[in-house]
């Protein structure tokens, strides 16, 4: 199977090393929600198929993660997919299937044999339509695979709608779907998204739901109760770190009304709340206390505590043409839905600015943003990209981030003259070092 291992998308796996931050949940959380899904994925008269949905934040992914780690654990887990908005790999379909269909020969050496068979009589495989690679390397391997008494294997696909094209999502599914309500795809299928109305009409349709449950991630009591429990152990995380550094917050800090504010402004929604702890405890730049009252500063009583929270984090950069400049460039093929990123580096390059200007105004947001490190004196393969795709959202809708928006036709006019300016006043060698 080395052919086909060097079409897989290893940074999609459930177990990645390269994955940033890992979306677990955080111990003692989610545990009722958790044992719901060992519950389906253990149950043999349960439905083959179940999507878990929710909105922005809600924490989809960490449970995902935690789901295929358990089935992991227990020897149940065929595969797994976790689709990254904006990824080079992770935000495309190109590997999936590959990427499906290696794991399963791995953990299932029956399947193994059949499908290395395929791949051998057509060498071509990994690079035909998605389509066809389903056809070939899961359907025709799964009905040339000896009868076995072993339990169906668990496919995890998390953030779907992360992937490339709208026509592509609603393929996956059609493909998954059809193949398991036909019986040619002997699997259990958890798929994590949001409630996004193309792909609502898909589960919702009478066919589909013969062979599907569906459960939602509500802001109910218990997510309340899960954020309690997040905010106040990772506070005595960041107070105990601190201690250590000789810097004394107080043995309550920050007090119980203090979290319970938190707690109502998280709205249920997990992402508010490790956002604000990620920025607090980045005191590299500040005193944590400081950062916190920062967070506290906005209204109790917005509608809208995430963009607030957005907001805040973005107020310690300099508002000026140039960090919009820089932002805009960094993450506009996040913001389009493509497939490719640039690095720090290459922003420097594109702008026309001081090596390590865009590193410089970056650094400051590690609470929403992953920045590589500078492991090479130049250019990087790792790029800039957000740690939620919520923070994207906020910045490409101008009624929410306001003054930060990056979804202006003055910002694209500008990085046109800036590539112009580039490809006009720099050499074809030095021209290759960017990746356009």
């Amino acid at each position: 199977l080395d052919f086909l291992h060097g079409n897989v998308v290893t940074e999609a796996l459930h177990n990645s090393g390269e994955a940033f931050p890992e979306p677990a949940c955080h111990p003692g959380t989610r545990t009722k929600f958790m044992n719901d899904l060992m519950d389906w994925a253990t149950d043999p008269n349960a439905k083959p198929v179940l999507w878990l949905y929710g909105t922005a934040g809600a924490g989809k992914s960490a449970i995902a993660q935690e789901f295929a780690s358990k089935c992991n654990t227990q020897g149940c887990l065929g595969a797994s997919f976790f689709f990254r908005r904006g990824h080079p790999k992770r935000g495309t379909w190109d590997g999936l299937i590959n990427t499906i269909a290696y794991q399963l020969a791995i953990v299932i050496p029956e399947f193994a044999i059949p499908l290395q068979q395929i791949i051998n009589s057509n060498r071509l495989i990994a690079n035909h339509s998605i389509p066809l690679q389903f056809q070939k390397t899961l359907i025709e391997t799964f009905r040339c695979m000896p009868q076995t008494s072993i339990p169906l294997p668990i496919v995890v696909l998390d953030g779907l709608d992360e992937c490339a094209d709208i026509k592509n999502q609603q393929q996956i599914l059609h493909l998954f779907l059809s193949g398991i309500q036909a019986g040619h795809l002997p699997l259990r299928l958890l798929v994590a998204s949001r409630p996004e109305t193309h792909l609502c009409k898909i589960f919702d349709a009478a066919s589909t739901s013969v062979i599907c449950s569906c459960k939602c991630l509500n802001a109910d009591a218990t997510a309340y109760n899960d954020i309690r429990t997040y905010l106040r152990d990772e506070f005595s995380r960041i107070s105990s770190e601190f201690l250590a550094q000789g810097v004394a917050l107080g043995a309550s800090w920050p007090g119980t009304e203090v979290q319970e504010q938190l707690v109502r402004r998280s709205s249920g929604v997990f992402i508010f709340a490790k956002t604000a702890i990620r920025f607090i405890d980045d005191g590299r730049y500040s005193h944590p206390a400081v950062r916190l009252a920062a967070v506290m500063a906005g209204s109790p009583e917005s509608t809208t505590p995430l963009d607030d929270l957005y907001s805040t984090i973005l107020s310690v950069l300099p508002h000026e043409p140039l960090t919009l400049r820089i932002l805009h460039v960094a993450l506009r093929f996040s913001l389009r839905r493509e497939e490719k990123s640039w690095t720090p580096e290459e922003c420097d390059l594109l702008l026309g600015i001081l090596p390590g200007t865009a590193r410089l105004v970056l650094s400051g947001l590690h609470s929403v943003l992953h920045i590589p490190p500078l492991l090479t004196p130049y250019i990087l393969v790792d790029p800039v990209c957000t740690l939620h795709a919520s923070f994207i959202d906020y910045l490409g809708d101008v009624q929410r981030s306001r003054k930060w928006c990056i979804q202006l036709p003055s910002l694209e006019r500008d990085l046109l003259r800036s590539t112009v300016n580039f490809i006009c006043n720099t050499d074809i060698t030095h021209r290759q070092t960017l990746r356009m």
